[in-house]
């Protein structure tokens, strides 16, 4: 049971349980500590305290209501106000009913007042935190002189970091930026640093050195500082751009440097190499790259390289029309259209009626305009199949059959199947019915006019 008693220190009433007798305590309004003893005096106030509490009557009994008796009675809360005003008590304890007394005010208030008290006091604080616009305006400009860049400077430089504007600062102070490096003017010495740089920077050089004019004097400077870059077999080395950059600077005293990159296992040098020595027409290259259009992966560089070599390299490319791959034919046609001249024209006539079409229509385009053989309808195109028992009387029955078209030089295409060959023979102007009376190779044993077919025994 609590038991009331007064502190020795301050006399402020102490509330403590009744089984700490003879133990210590603590006030809270001065701090003493002092020893709980049970007296006479405090059980008579426990007592009192117990008595003294309201009573249940009725007015019908003529005795007093709760609500008299309490009208009568003062509350603690008063009863505390009085004896604040009475008594000398500590200024916290003071302060803090002060502020219990302001807490009860506020919310008595109701809370849609406290929450518009609060919202003016936020916006009254961020109020004051705005800056004015008479602070906001700059107090100097500067100009950069290279880009005419203007800098506002508020009147709170520095303020962020601590730090105060010196009385001696002039705004228009001149800005020191750093200024690149000078580039060297001329463009031959930035592509050789260019060569001593990073892989990206050596590729940029070596295509610059492809593109621009030669100069003599520094002929040999360049072809040393693009072979190092070349002998460099490190991956990701652009061998290949310097090899096509040499092709511009090298002469024919590189010609063995060259051919000896026709077998590098970098396809990019390889190639390059070989355009490289079309380049300085270097003859003993011709050979080479003659023999390689018959592989399909260089097939292509080596053609190219061939090209720039012009009518030098025309004799070896005749010789592949007459190879037996139809695409080193075909590519030989597409070379001599470049170098070729009036040497190659009849062997050209000739592969205008082979039996491959792609090459046929090759060598048509490889021969001048005036020169290549007219173009005939179906209507004007024959078929003959003839059947050969003697392969060796094949030659004699083949002219035979040329001199059968209505023309001096006939489009005559032969294949063979088994014993039987299919001719194909244009011009003829005639029906299959009238064509096959001039056969006379043989014994005609069918006629198919609208096909214009016609089946021939040649008894050989």
């Amino acid at each position: 049971m609590p038991i009331r008693m007064d502190c020795p220190g301050c006399d402020e009433p102490v509330v403590v349980n009744d089984g700490h007798e003879g133990k210590k305590a603590r006030c809270k309004g001065c701090g003493e500590v002092f020893v709980v003893k049970k007296d006479a005096a405090a059980r008579a106030s426990k007592l009192a305290a117990i008595q003294d509490g309201p009573k249940s009557s009725s007015r019908a009994m003529g005795g007093k209501s709760r609500r008299d008796e309490h009208e009568e009675r003062p509350s603690r809360s008063r009863r505390r106000d009085d004896d604040d005003d009475d008594d000398d008590r500590p200024r916290s304890r003071r302060r803090k009913a002060s502020t219990a007394r302001m807490w009860i005010i506020i919310g008595s208030c109701g809370g849609g007042v406290l929450l518009l008290a609060i919202i003016l006091l936020v916006v009254l604080s961020n109020k004051e935190d705005e800056p004015s616009k008479s602070d906001s305006k700059p107090i100097a400009q500067i100009n950069d002189p290279r880009g005419n860049v203007q800098v506002n400077i508020p009147k709170d430089f520095g303020k962020d970091l601590g730090k105060k504007v010196p009385r001696d600062f002039n705004p228009n102070f001149p800005v020191d930026f750093p200024q690149p490096p000078k580039e060297d003017p001329d463009p031959i010495n930035r592509a050789l640093k260019g060569l001593e740089g990073t892989v990206f920077a050596q590729s940029d050089a070596a295509k610059s050195l492809e593109k621009m004019p030669v100069v003599e004097l520094r002929r040999a400077q360049v072809v040393a500082a693009l072979k190092k870059v070349i002998d460099n077999r490190q991956p990701l080395i652009p061998r290949g751009d310097c090899v096509r950059a040499l092709s511009v600077w090298a002469t024919r005293n590189d010609s063995q440097y060259l051919l000896n990159l026709l077998d590098d296992q970098d396809g990019g040098v390889r190639d390059n190499a070989m355009f490289a020595l079309g380049k300085i027409k270097e003859e003993r290259a011709i050979s080479i790259l003659v023999g390689r259009l018959g592989d399909v992966f260089q097939r292509e560089p080596a053609s190219k390289a061939l090209k720039e070599f012009g009518s030098i390299a025309e004799p070896a490319v005749r010789d592949q029309l007459k190879s037996k791959d139809s695409f080193v034919r075909g590519e030989a046609c597409n070379i001599l259209k470049v170098i070729g001249t009036p040497a190659s024209h009849p062997i050209l006539l000739d592969l205008c009626d082979d039996e491959d079409g792609g090459v046929a229509q090759a060598a048509r385009e490889a021969l001048p305009v005036g020169q290549r053989p007219p173009i005939y309808t179906p209507a004007q195109t024959l078929t003959i199949n003839v059947h050969i028992v003697n392969e060796q009387a094949w030659a004699a029955i083949e002219a035979r059959i040329k001199a059968l078209a209505d023309a001096p030089r006939a489009s005559y295409k032969a294949r063979t199947s088994g014993q039987y060959k299919w001719v194909t023979l244009a011009p003829v102007n005639s029906d299959a019915q009238t064509f096959s009376r001039k056969v006379n190779f043989g014994q005609v044993t069918a006629v198919h006019n609208p096909q214009r077919l016609i089946y021939v025994e040649s008894g050989q």
